[in-house]
């Protein structure tokens, strides 16, 4: 199948629309759509349920029963597949369960379940892993396969320890095979990528790009040529130094010419004077350069009791430009308050200056965490269309977060205004808890089907007695822009 193109922009798109989603109360409501036929993108802005339940939990410490957390997703074709954790753990890291949701009509109806074989209260059981994590979405093109890399997690005393790389790998994004082993032990903060360019020299490899735990954080990569089956012993990332380099959040992305891009942060994990790294390999991932410092992070910390890490989100246009989005404070009078802000690359080597996206209010700026970034494909240069989601605080009695929406059509000259996704305040009390705070997840995530803009990610609808943060899915219509 022929990857999605985005379609051309409308002559109107920057027009105010003035079509806004129907109201949803946060009580679990969900908007009817009818079962379309294959390539018929939504024409409103429609927000659904995606993903909802709990999970029997055997893990042997105490979940979140109904909450979802830290959503990726990937699109092909008319396809769309997301991946959370389920049930996240209230003692430390980690979830019982990697659950999926997934669209093979652009969005429009949802299909949802747990991947099976990777922990103790998965289906197909691993008596193996208590607890997973660090879930990514990718496509293989060329072998017509869904992969899902994730971490396990081994128990260690009274806590517990990521321990291996696990792939479940499906053909149609619904039915799953149980998860097979990639690496067994020492792996952190996985992410994974396909080469899904035909003229790429390296066409069907997949990347999954890790730290390593027990190595101080030295950076790896694995890679697959049949779609998942099997995996590549690790490759050391070097230093430059005869030793290997350390960094943290790797996130690779593959240009069309087969170049794989690797944006990481350094071992400070995106806190504030983190440097932000790139290392690259144009051999098929069988060797890698020496990452190479393009920003320095500066970041405000966000209201106490809520975590929201610093993960770089990373895409590339279909001339291979490479675009990074984070949250940043250099653009605030004092550091205030966080921005999302972004650099690109034409090579993955050298890098523009960080550019501030104008979504803050036009006074009383407030923290921007959690963004996903995507860029349209098909799309490229001055003409790419750029959309991001992203969780920003707002004011009510305690503390509230939204979640917003915003898009470009000039390359991220200039941005549409911010769309609320939800129609309350969602207080910060309903969501998952964690050692840091309470937590939607370190990252989010957008895919484009046939030009519509569809993202998956955790709402809470009600507080938690008990828990109900479910996945939902917005789709946007193609052109579509949010309006003042």
């Amino acid at each position: 199948m022929a990857p999605t193109r985005a379609r051309a922009r409308s002559a109107h798109s920057w027009r105010a629309v003035t079509t806004r989603l129907a109201a949803v109360a946060l009580a679990g409501a969900l908007v009817a759509v009818a079962s379309p036929s294959e390539g018929t993108p939504v024409t409103t802005p429609t927000l659904q349920q995606a993903s909802w339940g709990g999970v029997g939990n055997k893990s042997g410490t105490p979940i979140q029963n109904v909450t979802r957390v830290e959503t990726d997703t990937f699109a092909w074709g008319s396809t769309v597949v997301s991946a959370f954790q389920v049930g996240r753990s209230t003692k430390g890291y980690g979830a019982a369960a990697i659950g999926w949701a997934t669209s093979t009509n652009d969005g429009r109806t949802w299909s949802h379940g747990l991947l099976p074989g990777l922990t103790l209260s998965s289906p197909t059981p691993n008596p193996n892993y208590p607890l997973v994590v660090n879930q990514s979405v990718a496509y293989d093109a060329r072998h017509q396969t869904w992969l899902i890399p994730s971490v396990t997690y081994v128990a260690s005393g009274t806590a517990f320890h990521e321990k291996a790389l696990m792939v479940n790998t499906s053909l149609n994004g619904k039915t799953w095979n149980v998860a097979t082993t990639a690496v067994s032990t020492n792996v952190d903060k996985a992410w994974g990528v396909c080469d899904n360019t035909a003229t790429s020299p390296y066409y069907g490899s997949c990347y999954v790009a890790y730290s390593q735990l027990d190595s101080q954080l030295a950076m790896a990569v694995v890679t697959s040529t049949d779609g998942g089956l099997t995996w590549s012993s690790p490759v050391q990332v070097p230093d430059g130094l005869g030793g290997n380099a350390r960094g943290y959040n790797v996130v690779p992305v593959v240009r069309p010419d087969g170049t794989v891009v690797v944006v990481a942060t350094d071992v400070n994990n995106g806190r504030n004077n983190s440097q932000l790294l790139a290392f690259t390999s144009a051999d098929g991932g069988a060797t890698w350069s020496v990452p190479t410092p393009f920003a320095t992070v500066q970041l405000h910390t966000v209201v106490k009791g809520l975590r929201a890490f610093n993960k770089p989100t990373v895409d590339v246009d279909v001339t291979g430009r490479v675009s990074v989005l984070w949250a940043d404070c250099r653009f605030e009078t004092g550091c205030a308050a966080n921005d999302l802000v972004l650099a690109s690359s034409n090579d993955g080597i050298t890098w523009s200056l960080p550019a501030q996206l104008p979504l803050q209010p036009g006074s009383g700026a407030t923290d921007q965490f959690d963004p996903g970034l995507a860029v349209a494909p098909g799309t490229s240069g001055a003409t790419a269309q750029l959309s991001v989601v992203y969780y920003t605080l707002v004011p009510c009695a305690t503390t509230c977060i939204d979640a917003r929406y915003a898009t470009s059509y000039d390359g991220g000259a200039t941005w549409s205004a911010p769309y609320t996704v939800n129609s309350a305040p969602i207080p910060t009390t309903w969501l998952a808890n964690s050692p840091f705070g309470r937590m939607v997840g370190d990252y989010n995530s957008v895919s484009f089907v046939h030009g519509s803009a569809v993202t998956v990610l955790p709402l809470a609808t009600a507080a938690p007695t008990p828990y109900s943060e479910t996945e939902w899915a917005l789709s946007l219509p193609p052109g579509w822009t949010p309006g003042p």
